[in-house]
């Protein structure tokens, strides 16, 4: 348990004198928001998202607006080669 508590101390030191600040940190971030920017850190550097994820956010501010702009993206991309 002590070796535990110890390990911890350790990992939050570190991170306190080598952290970077971005957009998705100490604020209020949905958990909807969270996945977006797991599932863009999965393949993009860090740095890249944050310059993206606030312009994103504000043209989406909620869940709603992704998925209604999903679905229309959706419809247009099936609809054209398909002709209808």
């Amino acid at each position: 348990m002590k070796r535990d508590r110890e390990i911890v101390r350790s990992l939050l030191s570190w991170y306190y004198e080598n952290s970077r600040s971005f957009p998705w940190r100490g604020q209020d971030i949905q958990p909807w928001q969270f996945v977006v920017v797991e599932m863009l850190l999965q393949q993009t550097q860090a740095d890249r998202v944050a310059a993206f994820v606030s312009a994103f956010f504000r043209d989406f501010a909620t869940l709603e607006s992704l998925t209604d702009a999903f679905f229309t993206v959706g419809t247009m991309i099936i609809a054209i080669p398909t002709g209808v």
